[in-house]
């Protein structure tokens, strides 16, 4: 094997999948990820794609490129069968929010429309939506494991080469190169070096200073309730997403957590909220729990890109929007590499004391 590469890799999350695709276009890419599969939140995710988040069902930054960005991804990779674009139900819980989601209709009919609330019960039996519904045509679910795979897959046919089990212990720059050195001692060199090494991150001390947080995250897989017709995610006090005979059930949002493991006390919450949108899932039987931990940006709670060195880049911060913001930036790389001056003020590397 060629130990020496245009871009080196680290980390086959989303963010580092993603990227492999698009810059082994042009690129000799190497991806290096210490574990023999992908995993951490990137593994947990429940794949919804939404651009409008949050209470008031705001457009997220860039949001609709955003979803340009994950059309443009599962066709360059050849995987839009991943890509269920069912949309996604957002029940409204207030007064306040139902007109926000009025609102949200109002001004982008193309992507969403409200749904009043006689209507809404009809529509969508089974699920709460006494105060009407926001019904987001764009977007829907993606089998994100599945995604990953097929990203990798369609890199490494282009010649990218993609090593797993093969654990990064340091990085560095010399002679107008960059190199990375791995845990058996080998060393590869690359003009760049790319770290998309999400929670992984606090391992390393040299990045401990960028403006990031933990958060620990959880869902839950329930069996499907036998009268649960809905084909679409369901999303407010936490989310519902179907999933062939079982419902993908979350999240959490925890910060200073003692493991990262999948706990019992946040299966209750998780559960105890969702059954406020879906009633039937008190009764169903609990299948599996999946705990991952998320990397987010305070304040922005937007992704970051760019150099630390000259040579040395990351891309990390993705958040609970992970596959969104993912998709978006990483069609943005080649063009970002080459000219860093095109990085977005507001995804542009900080740094703090990060936690």
């Amino acid at each position: 094997m060629a130990k020496r590469f245009d871009i080196i890799i680290v980390g086959a999350g989303l963010s580092g999948a993603f990227s492999a695709l698009w810059l082994s276009k042009n690129q000799k890419v190497l991806l290096v990820e210490a574990l023999h599969r992908p995993s951490g939140a990137s593994q947990v995710a429940a794949g919804i794609v939404n651009p409008f988040t949050g209470l008031r069902g705001r457009l997220m930054w860039r949001g609709l490129e955003a979803l340009e960005g994950i059309d443009a991804l599962v066709t360059e990779a050849g995987a839009e069968r991943l890509y269920n674009r069912c949309g996604v139900l957002r029940p409204s819980a207030s007064a306040e929010q139902s007109k926000s989601f009025r609102n949200v209709a109002r001004t982008y009919p193309g992507y969403a429309a409200w749904i009043g609330a006689d209507e809404a019960r009809h529509q969508f039996a089974g699920v709460i939506t006494d105060r009407g519904a926001l019904l987001l045509h764009g977007g829907g679910i993606i089998d994100t494991p599945q995604l990953i795979e097929a990203v990798l897959s369609s890199a490494a046919r282009r010649g990218a080469i993609i090593k797993t089990g093969a654990e990064v212990v340091s990085w560095g720059s010399a002679n107008n190169s960059a190199f990375v050195v791995m845990r058996d001692k080998m060393r590869y060199e690359a003009s760049r070096v790319l770290l998309c090494l999400g929670s992984g991150y606090i391992k390393f001390s040299a990045l401990r200073v960028l403006n990031l947080h933990r958060t620990k995250g959880q869902i839950v897989r329930v069996r499907r309730p036998v009268d649960f017709k809905l084909p679409m995610p369901v999303s407010g006090r936490g989310y519902v997403v179907p999933d062939s005979h079982a419902l993908l059930v979350g999240t959490t949002y925890e910060r200073g957590f003692a493991t990262e493991e999948a706990t019992e006390e946040a299966t209750r919450t998780i559960l105890r909220n969702a059954a406020a949108m879906v009633p039937d899932l008190k009764n169903q039987p609990v299948l599996a729990t999946t705990a991952g931990v998320r990397v987010g940006v305070p304040g922005t709670r937007l992704p970051i890109v760019g150099p630390i060195t000259e040579r040395i880049w990351v891309f990390t911060g993705l958040g609970s929007k992970g596959i969104l913001f993912s998709a978006l930036v990483s069609r943005m790389l080649p063009t970002l590499l080459e000219d860093p001056a095109q990085i977005p003020h507001a995804i542009q590397v900080t740094k703090a004391n990060s936690k």
